[in-house]
């Protein structure tokens, strides 16, 4: 994609009626490939899945320590004092549907990642 001033025209339907054309202008400013997102998984990170989660999660981490889940509210609903570099994740049954913040790690070398609990 180019730099520079961009637009997108559309058109707004509902019922099958044809509405107002509307007009997005915007400006690419930043082009550089550090601010394109990319597929590619770096080694050193956590990866977590599947995400979203029913019953359990599988981890892969290159960091060592400790394992916290936390729900939305900051209460602390899992905890393992250490992890494996891979390994499957069985929350608690009663663990309610909802969104959870995953944290491996310690100090400098802490990761969190973000999960979704579904029925």
């Amino acid at each position: 994609m180019a730099s520079g001033a961009m637009a997108v025209m559309a058109e707004h339907r509902c019922n099958g009626l044809t509405g107002t054309p509307l007009t997005l202008n915007f400006r690419v400013v930043n082009q550089s490939p550090g601010a394109r997102l990319s597929t590619e998984v770096d080694a050193e990170e956590v990866r977590v899945y599947p995400n979203p989660f029913q019953g359990s999660f599988r981890l892969k981490s290159p960091v060592k320590g400790p394992l916290l889940l936390y729900d939305v509210s900051s209460h602390k609903v899992l905890e393992l004092s250490t992890v494996q570099p891979e390994q499957a994740i069985q929350p608690s049954p009663d663990l309610a549907p909802g969104v959870y913040f995953l944290q491996v790690g310690e100090g400098a070398n802490v990761q969190r990642r973000k999960l979704l609990k579904i029925p």
